[in-house]
C-alpha cells in the first residue's frame, strides 16, 4: 500500500492541530517544542511522532503529533504504543542487574555457566555481553539475515546463524556492538530466574513502574493504540514490514509509548529501581585497554555531560531518548518511520531548556 504524499501531509497537519488548546496554558518551551517537532516531521516526512519530555523529574510535555495509521486516520498520542528498538537493551540490562542486586547472578560469571554455548564463546562473560566486548558476532550482519528474519524461529537457531563464526576477536580485547550479546542476555535472565524473559520483565520492571503499556512484542498480536509502520520507497509512502519479536527478542523486540519510557526515565533520576551503585555501573564507560568506548550497559554515554542515550531502529519504526538524570532532564521520541534519525531533534529540544545537547554518531550499524 502506498499514500500519496500531498494527502498524508494534508491529514498530519491537521493532526498536528489537535491537542494545541492544551498547549496554550503550557509553559512557553512547550509551543516551541511544537514548532521544532512539526518543522522536523515536513523535513524527514514522518506521518506519525510522540514526544515526552521531563524536566525537573516531572513531565512537562507528553503528546503526538500527526497520524498514527494512515489507513484508519487514527492521530498519534502520548498513548500511541511503538517498537521500542534498540532502547529494550537498556531495560534488559536492568533486568540482569536486578539479578546482580539480588545476588543470583555476578557479572563475572562465564556464560557457559548459564546458557550453553558454542565452545569459542566459553570465554564470554555476563559483563562482556553488556558492554559489547565479547566478541561474539552480531546476527543481524548475517549475509541471510533479511530473508532469515523474516520467519519465527527459536534461540537455537538463531544462535546457530552465527554460533560457526568465528570471534570477531577474544572476550575483553575488543569492542563491536552486537544484538547477539543482549539476545543471549534474555536467555541468561530466563536461565537464573526461572521466568520467561516477557513474564520476568514485566513482574521486576513493568508492573513496579507502571509501565502498563510496555511489553514484549507478540507476531499477530493485535494490540489497541499500536501505530502502523512505515517506510519511504521509490518516492511512496508505504506499510513496512512488523519487526519479527522472535528474531528481535531482548535485543530489541518490545513496545511501549513515550508515557511509559519517561516513567523508566524518572526511575533512573530517582534510583528507585536499581540502586545509585548499580546505576553507576551501568553509566561507566567501558576500558579496553588503552582505550575508552562511550558505551556503558544497553546505554551510550555522554561523560562531559553527564548523560546517556540510546537510538533504536527496526522495520517501520525507529526512537531515540537521552537522559541526564544528574540535571534531571529527558527526551524520548517514537516515531512510525523507518529510517529515520531522531537524535538531531532530541539536541535542539534539550537546547531549549539550556542542556546540553546529546549529539554523536550512530553506532554501527544500526541495531534493528
Amino acid at each position: 500500500m502506498s499514500v500519496p504524499l500531498c494527502r498524508w501531509l494534508l491529514v498530519a497537519l491537521l493532526a498536528g492541530t489537535v491537542g494545541a488548546s492544551a498547549l496554550a496554558s503550557a509553559p512557553a518551551p512547550a509551543d516551541e517544542i511544537e514548532r521544532l517537532v512539526t518543522d522536523f516531521m515536513a523535513d524527514t516526512r514522518i506521518p506519525g511522532l510522540s514526544v515526552g519530555v521531563l524536566k525537573d523529574g516531572k513531565v512537562l510535555l507528553a503528546r503526538g503529533f500527526g497520524i498514527a495509521d494512515l489507513r484508519s486516520g487514527m492521530p498519534a498520542s502520548k498513548d500511541t504504543i511503538y517498537p521500542l528498538g534498540s532502547l529494550t537493551k537498556q531495560l534488559t540490562a536492568a533486568g540482569i542487574m536486578l539479578l546482580v542486586e539480588s545476588s543470583q547472578l555476578s557479572l563475572d560469571d562465564a556464560l557457559v555457566s548459564h546458557v550453553d554455548t558454542p565452545p569459542t564463546w566459553h570465554g564470554v562473560t555476563i559483563r562482556q555481553l553488556l558492554n559489547h566486548t565479547s566478541g561474539i558476532p552480531d546476527f543481524v550482519t548475517t549475509p541471510d539475515f533479511a530473508r532469515l528474519s523474516t520467519r519465527d524461529h527459536s534461540p537455537a537457531e538463531i544462535l546457530q546463524w552465527v554460533a560457526g563464526s568465528p570471534l570477531d576477536f577474544p572476550p575483553g580485547a575488543g569492542w563491536k556492538y552486537s544484538n547477539t550479546n543482549y539476545f543471549l542476555l534474555g536467555l541468561v535472565i530466563e536461565s537464573v530466574s526461572g521466568d520467561e524473559y516477557r513474564a520476568f520483565m514485566a513482574r521486576h520492571i513493568f508492573e513496579p513502574l507502571r509501565m502498563n503499556s510496555t511489553r514484549v512484542d507478540r507476531r499477530g498480536h493485535r494490540v489497541r493504540n499500536r501505530a502502523n509502520g512505515y517506510v519511504w520507497r521509490d518516492g511512496k509512502l508505504q506499510i513496512a514490514d512488523r519487526p519479527n519479536p522472535s528474531v528481535a527478542y531482548s535485543a530489541g523486540g518490545l513496545v511501549g509509548t513515550v508515557v511509559d519510557f519517561m516513567k523508566w526515565q524518572q526511575a533512573l533520576e530517582q534510583s528507585s529501581l536499581l540502586s545509585s551503585a548499580t546505576l553507576s555501573q551501568m553509566w561507566a564507560p567501558t576500558r579496553v585497554g588503552d582505550e575508552t568506548h562511550p558505551y556503558g550497559f544497553g546505554l551510550r554515554i555522554h561523560g562531559k555531560q553527564n548523560c546517556i542515550s540510546h537510538s533504536g531502529h527496526v522495520q517501520g519504526a525507529a526512537a531515540f531518548m537521552a537522559s541526564c538524570p544528574g540535571r534531571r532532564f529527558g527526551v524520548i521520541l517514537l516515531a512510525n518511520l523507518e529510517g529515520v534519525d531522531l537524535e538531531p531533534l532530541s539536541g535542539r529540544i534539550a537546547e531549549l531548556f539550556n542542556r546540553p545537547q546529546i549529539s554523536g554518531t550512530e553506532i554501527p550499524p544500526r541495531p534493528r
